[in-house]
């Protein structure tokens, strides 16, 4: 028989509920249907799909944002600019940050397709409250862990 007492140190118990804690972070965040009430389990998997989507969608494009700043600023450390170089990156960044703008848009008209109006504003007011807590749709502010 285990018993917690004097001799189980502090330490232990806070090894056992980081670890617990690290297994729940590790799954990521709760789907999105699973923080709104009253949605129908169809709604919640249409939901889903479409954030799963998005952010499959989305990743691949803040990864090549990272790649292609890194480059501009490459070439800005390069004492010697070259402007022809230095201005086609500028114009892939800002195509790139187009794309990011039109996947959002599309991902609002979908969800607006799953959700009632109703639905919706309980959705909003659910991922502001996540943000104002420092949790995105990307997890903890400061991006998501690598996987």
């Amino acid at each position: 028989m285990f018993r917690i007492g004097k001799s189980f140190s502090g330490a232990a118990l806070a090894l056992i509920f980081s670890l617990i804690g690290g297994l729940v972070f590790a799954q990521g965040p709760p789907p999105p249907g699973d923080f709104l009430p009253g949605l129908g389990q169809d709604q919640k998997t249409r939901l889903r799909a479409v954030m799963d989507e998005a952010r499959r969608d989305t990743d691949k494009l803040y990864d090549q944002l990272r790649q292609t700043r890194s480059q501009l600023g490459q070439y800005f450390d390069s004492y010697t600019l070259d402007e022809k170089a230095i201005w086609g990156t500028i114009h892939k960044i800002n195509s790139i940050q187009n794309g990011i703008m039109k996947q959002h848009f599309q991902t609002q008209k979908e969800i607006r397709r799953v959700l009632t109006p109703a639905q919706f504003d309980q959705f909003t007011q659910a991922m502001k409250a996540m943000r104002q807590k420092g949790h995105g749709p990307r997890g903890p502010r400061g991006g998501r862990p690598p996987d």
